[in-house]
């Protein structure tokens, strides 16, 4: 059904005809009834109408002024003029503004239906050939694109481009040429890729854009030398990616393949530019990467940080409970990796050789591996192949070094109270074996001195020897007080050998010898 308007200022005309004629018989559905021809603009600036049966004579805005209207703002509706006027210069008008017909009144319903069929045969005549333009067009944009996806992967017969691409509309001719290749996070689809086309063919005018093949964008870019080649190839990458999360709410990396001097060679370009793509995780500053910068700066193994180094400072970190010097670490890795074009899978290996690490030192420090922290070594292990970014790798590999130093540091304050208690318990046992030592004790914990000092007196609040000590003379105080032994007995007893050295022990801890406390304690 076409959509018709009626505009007429005589109330009796619009109800006579609007009721007369069957208007879905003919193939029309009337959508307005107007008394003026500013009434009509205002509906027709809401809303399209494919066919206007207007009157001239109307106050406000004459039927004439309405078809000017109708033609200047190309709204593509036809006119059909109603008329009680034999003029000419009437009749010259509606012409002048492509009036399909110059009706004069009054006119009947018969005749009215008869220049009513007509027109729909006009306009199945300007609706078919419009579909036919679209068809084509459609057919010559596929047609384009196939032979610039023919010229990107090196496919196209010597002397066809030439034919071709005159045959389809096509100049692009430049001194230096060079591709890019546009990924996105997710497949945008034809039709916002065919958008985006026509939209950077609208801002450059050096630039060929088309559908990929595999869900991305292409962009032939063509310049005078490689200087302003690379500015614009550049200038058009960052419009892009602001199209793409403006539009498209998601971000785009773009790739640009090395310069070439025939536009014949620019499929060496295009294999570049996707050489490229693997190091999309590296999110690179703007989302740019450019196949001349990557060659110059590309990883070399005499160049990269060695792996063992920083797995021993991520491990020292961890161990240490430092977990903004881990941070500071892996940002490092982080910008490591995206200076030098470090490969995913080699970040993945590293990420994962600093994981082992930090688990293999878990039992170098006498700790009992932990059953959460095994779990989440695996899932992590299991998570580092599934990023799409090395940010996200970096973020999951930060999470799992602090949990490593939150369960270290809770590891070994239980560790070392333990140890702490069990010695403090052997001394209970055994002070009074004059042979007990820190050696000996540490041999039987099976701990080394040096780390068991640490724990001890930091667990403990005094030193091994100060704990025997106290123990010993809590002991001589005891048996001085109570009992009438001698003083090689009592000195025995608490596990000194030498009576003197026993006496000089007591003295220097109470502040008088064991006879005198003795005396003072039986006078008690």
């Amino acid at each position: 059904m076409y959509k018709v308007m009626l505009v007429d200022d005589e109330i009796l005309v619009r109800e006579r005809i609007s009721k007369r004629i069957p208007w879905e018989d003919l193939g029309y559905c009337l959508t307005a009834v107007c008394e003026n021809g500013k009434e009509a603009v205002d509906f027709l600036q809401a809303e399209d109408v494919d066919l206007i049966l207007t009157d001239i004579c109307m106050p406000y805005m004459d039927g004439l002024e309405l078809a000017k209207y109708v033609y200047e703002e190309k709204k593509g509706a036809k006119i059909i003029i109603l008329s009680g006027y034999d003029e000419f210069s009437y009749a010259k008008e509606a012409v002048k503004y492509q009036a399909l017909s110059y009706v004069l009144k009054p006119v009947t319903a018969s005749e009215l239906m008869k220049v009513l069929a007509e027109a729909k045969e006009k306009l199945d005549e300007v609706k078919t050939e419009h579909q036919v333009k679209s068809v084509y067009l459609d057919s010559l944009e596929i047609l384009r694109s196939q032979l610039l996806m023919q010229l990107a992967s090196g496919n196209l017969p010597e002397g066809a481009w030439e034919e071709r691409s005159r045959e389809y509309g096509i100049s692009f001719l430049g001194e230096r040429y060079c591709a890019i290749a546009a990924f996105f996070q997710e497949p945008p689809g034809d039709y916002s890729l065919r958008q985006m086309a026509g939209w950077i063919g609208k801002t450059s005018g050096d630039a060929l854009a088309f559908e990929g093949l595999a869900g991305n964008l292409m962009v032939f870019v063509k310049k005078s030398n490689n200087k302003l080649l690379m500015e614009e190839a550049r200038r058009i990458c960052c419009e892009l990616a602001g199209y793409a999360k403006g539009r498209l709410q998601q971000k785009a990396s773009c790739f640009i393949g090395t310069c070439v001097s025939e536009l014949q060679n620019i499929c060496v370009s295009c294999q570049n530019a996707f050489a490229m793509k693997e190091f999309m995780y590296l999110e690179k500053e703007a989302y740019i990467y450019e196949w001349d910068f990557y060659q110059k700066h590309k990883w070399d193994i005499e160049r990269i940080s060695m792996d063992k180094e920083r797995e021993q400072r991520i491990v020292l970190a961890v161990r240490s409970n430092l977990k903004e010097d881990v941070r500071k670490e892996l940002q490092e890795f982080q910008r490591e990796c995206q200076e030098r074009w470090i490969t995913r899978s080699r970040a993945v290996i590293t990420l994962q050789g600093m994981i082992f690490a930090v688990m293999a030192s878990l039992s170098q420090i006498n700790m009992e591996e932990d059953e959460g922290l095994f779990l989440k070594e695996q899932e992590c292990m299991f998570a580092l192949f599934k990023c799409s970014y090395l940010s996200e790798m970096k973020e999951i590999a930060l999470r799992f070094f602090e949990e490593a130093a939150d369960v270290m540091s809770y590891s070994r304050a239980n560790y070392g109270e333990r140890q702490a208690a069990m010695a403090l318990d052997y001394i209970e046992k055994h002070y009074a074996d004059p042979e007990l030592s820190l050696g000996a004790l540490c041999q039987e914990l099976a701990i080394s001195i040096s780390y068991f000092s640490t724990i001890f007196k930091e667990f403990a609040g005094k030193t091994f020897i100060e704990a025997l000590t106290e123990r010993r003379m809590e002991t001589a105080r005891e048996l001085l007080g109570s009992q009438s032994l001698k003083m090689y007995e009592v000195a025995e007893k608490c596990g000194y050998k030498d009576s003197s050295y026993f006496s000089v022990a007591f003295k220097k801890y109470y502040g008088m010898a064991p006879r005198e406390f003795a005396r003072k304690s039986k006078k008690r």
